[in-house]
């Protein structure tokens, strides 16, 4: 029901320019026993050293979620967007049938720390799209509904292309959440800050826990203040 994936046993790579920890098989980093959970494909925790970035590269039949956590990243692409994401902000890019783009720090002195997510989307061959918003989520203590593909009613989240959420949880000290899920759901929590408790499970900054085959479950903070993301995905 709870299978803990630390901080030390992810995928790490450093290129100089890009350090990043991969919870799942990406690029030159394979584990065949995490090749993903549910629809949920890619969580990458990227630091983008300032002046350099991710040239212009293609994406096809994706939904490319992207959270800056500090500093801020440069996006341009063939559908002519051009914007600066900036910490407390993210971006929702549907690569459809295709999309071209480059994803640059362009800060002459800050390191920029975002996490990249990666869904399958339920339709392929679709139109291409591009959304950005500020959730402020750092700023404010509560819970940001920051991404939905489940035909909810909210008007705060970016929308995608599949039965899938995205939540992200700024919490003051000694707070309780009660999650639930459906039969067909399953969750995957990455903690951003701070240290959060799943069952008798305890989680420390940047470790993640998959949570299936549950309806319900809690997740606290008894010790300190949190920042965490949960994900919601049909299994």
């Amino acid at each position: 029901m709870y299978e803990l994936i630390s901080e030390e046993t992810r995928g790490k790579v450093d290129l100089g320019w890009l350090k990043s920890s991969h919870s799942f098989s990406f690029g030159e980093y394979y584990n065949a026993t995490r090749m993903g959970f549910g629809r949920f494909r890619v969580i990458n925790d990227d630091y983008i050293r300032p002046q350099t970035g991710f040239g212009t590269h293609g994406h096809k039949n994706m939904e490319i979620i992207t959270i800056v956590l500090e500093g801020e990243i440069s996006h341009k692409d063939s559908q002519g967007n051009q914007e600066t994401i900036q910490a407390g902000e993210v971006q929702a890019m549907s690569a459809g049938s295709g999309i071209r783009h480059s994803e640059m720090n362009q800060h002459k002195e800050l390191t920029t720390n975002l996490l990249q997510i990666w869904i399958t989307p339920n339709e392929e061959e679709t139109e291409p799209g591009y959304q950005q918003k500020n959730f402020k989520w750092q700023e404010t203590k509560g819970i940001f509904p920051i991404v939905d593909g489940t035909n909810s009613n909210s008007r705060e989240s970016l929308k995608i292309k599949q039965d899938a959420s995205l939540t992200l949880y700024n919490m003051s000290k000694d707070k309780h959440e009660d999650i639930k899920l459906s039969d067909k759901e399953g969750a995957y929590i990455f903690l951003i800050k701070g240290s959060i408790k799943i069952g008798d499970t305890e989680l420390k900054e940047r470790d993640a826990i998959e949570v299936k085959s549950v309806k319900e479950f809690v997740i606290s903070n008894e010790i300190e203040e949190a920042q965490y993301l949960v994900i919601k995905t049909i299994l």
